[in-house]
């Protein structure tokens, strides 16, 4: 049940920051391209929900129960939050971040020299970058802070996935220092991106680091201090089941370290 609710939770707040994303780039007269949607929607975010579905329970009994709805206080101010905090970085990079870039040109300039919106722009990269983080930050956010299942970083999958896109979002930013000219521009092409100066590069990977801190924070805040507390001597209980698995861990350790040395 809980794999349940963390999968459709992921793909809730995933789908309203891809929205927000939207809404401001139509606003802006440009769009997401054909290949960002599909590098979202496959590879990041299907991705991401079975790596969601792969991650083991913890090995000891907790004193709390998980939730049997959706709705409520906790769920519903986790997604609200974060959404909130999208909203508030796109809004940002758009309106005020891309504008310092020295060679920034407006997508609605572009826009009415022709009738395609699906053009390489200022607007359309930052958004895009900060979609793409977003899809996959939520993802440990939500795993950091869960009640019931190991983090991400105990599993290798989910580990080396994540691993990946940040390698992703720091080539999409810096790729043309590389000498792969025609793969570069192929992807740079098809997601609609234009190249930043360095310091707007810096600046936005800074946005996107604060962007991840405040989502982890605000889950591990909202499962300390809005989650319901229980009664101490149930987290007695806890300590106690934690030290009795150590325990019995122990006598298997010693006689594998035994075998092994003989």
């Amino acid at each position: 049940m809980t794999t349940n609710f963390d999968c459709f939770r992921y793909f809730c707040l995933y789908s309203i920051i891809q929205t927000l994303g939207l809404i401001i780039l139509f606003s802006q007269q440009t769009e997401y391209s054909v290949g960002m949607y599909l590098t979202m929607d496959i590879p990041i975010a299907l991705n991401l929900a079975n790596s969601i579905g792969l991650l083991t329970p913890f090995n000891y009994l907790t004193v709390q129960l998980p939730y049997f709805t959706l709705m409520n206080f906790k769920f519903l101010l986790s997604v609200f939050l974060n959404a909130c905090y999208a909203a508030a970085f796109m809004v940002f990079g758009v309106f005020y971040l891309v504008k310092k870039d020295a060679s920034f040109e407006s997508a609605v300039a572009r826009a009415e020299s022709t009738l395609d919106s699906d053009l390489p722009t200022y607007e359309s990269t930052i958004i895009s970058m900060l979609a793409i983080q977003g899809t996959w930050h939520i993802a440990i956010s939500f795993s950091m802070a869960g009640d019931f299942k190991d983090r991400f970083y105990k599993s290798y999958y989910m580990g080396i996935s994540i691993a990946l896109y940040i390698l992703w979002c720091f080539y999409l930013l810096f790729n043309d220092g590389l000498p792969w000219g025609s793969f570069n521009e192929y992807f740079m092409t098809g997601y609609n991106f234009v190249y930043f100066h360095n310091n707007i590069r810096w600046y936005l990977l800074l946005e996107m680091l604060i962007f991840l801190v405040l989502s982890i924070a605000t889950e591990a805040a909202i499962i300390k201090k809005v989650s319901k507390k229980y009664d101490f001597r149930f987290s007695t209980i806890e300590l106690k089941e934690r030290s009795r698995l150590v325990n019995a861990r122990q006598p298997q350790i010693a006689v594998q370290t035994a075998l092994f040395s003989a």
